[in-house]
């Protein structure tokens, strides 16, 4: 892949335009399928306004978690993300993470799943916001941390969940992802 190509995606990215970074992502898959299938194994697959929604999410995030990030290192970790969304090779990934000091103990590999968790997160409360939705059932999974654990079954409004991953999730803190809470939309049919 031509490294002109790469620093053009980057590029675009840095000075937030997502489309153009979208589109030379695209170019790039679309030479790059093997029996009509892309190559990539996070290749794109939302619709575009979706994608670039997400995107746009990913270069933006700021989930507590990260609070000991240098806002230079934030920045990295975010485009690197954003690669990895749009389905970039590892060595491409890896190319924001230049003098990148990291948040020990987690890896890059890591912070970005932290980052892509946090986006997808925030995006889904939005789509409950659009659709109605004004309660949450939190929900922990069989492999969670304690501290997540005891969220189970507890109903809130939805302005006021939690952010995600929780900022006070103790296997995280410890370099683990653990298995978190899901937010359930609560229903109401008599609203």
């Amino acid at each position: 892949m031509s490294e002109n190509i790469i620093k053009k995606a980057i590029g675009h990215l840095e000075l937030g335009d997502v489309k153009q970074a979208y589109s030379v992502a695209k170019e790039i898959q679309k030479n790059q399928l093997i029996d009509g299938k892309p190559k990539s194994p996070f290749a794109i697959n939302l619709p575009d306004s979706q994608q670039i929604n997400f995107i746009e999410l990913i270069l933006d995030a700021k989930p507590q978690l990260l609070s000991g990030l240098s806002k230079p290192d934030l920045i990295k970790i975010r485009l690197s993300t954003a690669l990895w969304q749009l389905g970039f090779s590892e060595s491409t990934i890896n190319l924001p993470l230049v003098d990148f000091a990291g948040l020990s103990p987690l890896s890059n590999q890591r912070l970005r799943l932290l980052i892509f968790i946090h986006s997808r997160y925030l995006e889904n409360l939005a789509q409950f916001k659009r659709i109605g939705i004004k309660r949450l059932e939190l929900v922990s999974s069989g492999n969670c941390c304690q501290n997540c654990q005891s969220y189970d079954g507890q109903e809130i409004a939805l302005e006021d969940a939690l952010e995600a991953p929780n900022p006070d999730c103790l296997e995280i803190k410890d370099g683990v992802i653990c298995g978190g809470l899901i937010c359930k939309p609560v229903i109401n049919f008599d609203d």
